[in-house]
């Protein structure tokens, strides 16, 4: 039992950090302790969902933010000479956060953390240069090249580099092919959707009445910029949620500015960008997004995919759906994968049950969290990390996506208090 004087934000902050910890060991690739800290740290934060806000003059996530900057500074993530610059920034952005705690620098402490920490994964992407095997790399460069040279990029292609199959839907190639184009490279796209959030983050909280960010939220928006290995990993293997967290932002701000149309309209690119947006995080957003605006996004996103279907539907559904199929992997963070390297075959039944187990509990979270935008997040975050657990296949990415849409939720939750 929880000591009464420990309020949500210390028993949040110890689950961040298991969380970090669980899906930097091994990048979310199995092992015991992965899953330990995995599930320990989303279990915390579940708890400290349950109350209420407190004190938060204490609140611990500030005295997080430099352990974590440095263990990303120091950890080794990709063979090869030491990237100097990109640590160097990383530890930087986090040393600028206490230093701009004087009081001629504390209007830029969001700000200028958010900068030198998003500018180290710039450095990054010159240090590693072209990562070398790394499918979804691969398949959105070799993608957008198809689609500009009027070809489907569904289709299994040997030009350019091939063979490669894309397994997003499309709209993810329209965001990234301006930065393949001008900086022959879709990984900029991320840098670009990273300052986004850190800068959207502010206007959300500012819309629900909150003001300023106190210092404590400040840090909760860039402890996800500072994840173990994890925070590098999106610009060597281009897993794409930064894009799709600074869409759901985009959401919220228009929604709550009560510019339904435009909203709409950010919604559909999000469902038209990967497969599972339409439930995390837009199912989680009903609270403020109007009906008007899903009818809208569902226009825009069939806007979008329906040229791409009608260019060859077999390759399309076979190509963005394929992996609903596939078999469940022992290699992954995943309860089948604890069962299995603890010699218990589950078989087919057992993968179903977990799926199904998962899905009862997104929609359970759905549904209890609808009245409040804080909750809805915390919720969307904790349904996406049981549904990946029950899930056949999961990868660091859909972890990390979880845990930024908790830490919004937990940055939100100071407005229902104050109310």
């Amino acid at each position: 039992m929880l000591r009464p004087g420990l309020n949500r934000h210390g028993v949040a902050a110890v689950g961040v950090l298991c969380v970090a910890i669980g899906v930097g060991i091994n990048l979310a690739f199995f092992t015991l302790a992965g899953m330990a800290f995995l599930v320990a740290g989303f279990v915390l934060l579940a708890v400290a969902a349950t109350r209420e806000d407190g004190s938060t003059r204490d609140a611990a996530y500030p005295v997080l933010l430099l352990p974590l900057a440095l263990l990303t500074a120091l950890a080794p993530f990709y063979p090869g000479p030491p990237d100097v610059l990109g640590a160097a920034l990383t530890v930087g952005g986090a040393l600028f956060f206490y230093v701009a705690g004087i009081p001629v620098l504390r209007r830029y402490r969001l700000a200028g953390s958010g900068v030198l920490l998003v500018a180290a994964h710039a450095a990054f992407i010159l240090h590693v240069g072209e990562p070398p095997h790394q499918d979804v790399y691969r398949f959105l460069n070799l993608g957008v090249d198809a689609l500009l040279r009027g070809q489907d990029p569904y289709l299994v292609s040997t030009a350019n580099g091939g063979p490669f199959k894309l397994t997003y839907p499309p709209g993810v190639l329209l965001l990234v092919a301006p930065f393949r184009v001008l900086f022959g490279d879709i990984r900029w796209a991320y840098v670009v959707a990273e300052g986004l959030c850190v800068a959207l983050v502010p206007q959300v909280w500012r819309r629900v009445g909150g003001g300023r960010l106190e210092r404590w939220q400040e840090a909760l928006v860039l402890i996800p910029l500072v994840l173990p290995r994890t925070s590098q990993a999106f610009f060597v293997f281009s897993n794409h949620e930064w894009l799709l967290l600074a869409l759901t932002l985009g959401v919220l701000v228009l929604a709550l500015d009560r510019r339904w149309l435009a909203a709409g309209v950010v919604a559909g690119v999000g469902i038209a960008t990967k497969q599972y947006f339409v439930v995390f995080p837009l199912l989680f957003l009903l609270s403020v997004v109007r009906w008007r605006s899903l009818l809208v996004a569902a226009l825009v996103a069939l806007a979008i995919t329906l040229p791409f279907i009608l260019w060859s539907p077999p390759d399309f559904f076979t190509d963005v759906f394929g992996n609903l199929s596939a078999a469940p992997d022992p290699d992954r963070l995943t309860l089948w994968a604890l069962a299995a390297n603890l010699g218990l075959n589950l078989g087919p039944p057992g993968s179903a049950t977990l799926a199904a187990a998962g899905a009862l509990v997104t929609m359970g979270l759905a549904w209890v969290s609808r009245r409040s935008l804080s909750a809805s997040l915390l919720a969307c975050g904790l349904a996406l990390a049981a549904f990946t657990l029950g899930a056949s296949f999961a990868g660091y990415n859909y972890y990390a996506y979880a845990l930024v849409l908790c830490t919004w939720g937990l940055l939100l939750g100071a407005r229902t208090a104050r109310a």
